[in-house]
């Protein structure tokens, strides 16, 4: 589990190397799909993105990615007090799927 923390409307990138049982995984022909939600059991993420839409492959053979969240994403999330999201980064590769890291986002307003 990995934190992340961000001040709403501010820009971030996250760099990941994608493992599995601790071995880096050729992500070429695989989508990475990172979503952040409330609550685990929510349906519907806040936040979203995916391979060529918020994540780019910048070693894929080494399994490197990196993922982008605009001021958009945050921008309307914490006006008064702090928020918490739960993420996930998920692995697609023909038709198994991983979950390859999870945590929280805490995004902090601007004073």
């Amino acid at each position: 589990m990995s934190d992340i923390a961000i001040y709403a409307g501010d820009s971030l990138a996250v760099d990941y190397t994608v493992t599995l049982d601790g071995v880096a995984v050729d992500i070429s022909a695989a989508t990475l799909t990172w979503e952040a939600k409330y609550s685990y059991s929510d349906l519907v993420p806040v936040i979203q993105k995916t391979t060529g839409t918020g994540i780019d492959h910048t070693n894929p053979t080494a399994g490197l990615a990196k993922l982008r969240l605009l001021p958009a994403d945050t921008s309307a999330l914490a006006t008064d007090s702090p928020v918490t999201l739960v993420w996930s980064l998920r692995l697609f590769a023909g038709d198994d799927v991983y979950t390859v890291a999870t945590g929280l986002l805490v995004v902090e307003p601007v004073a």
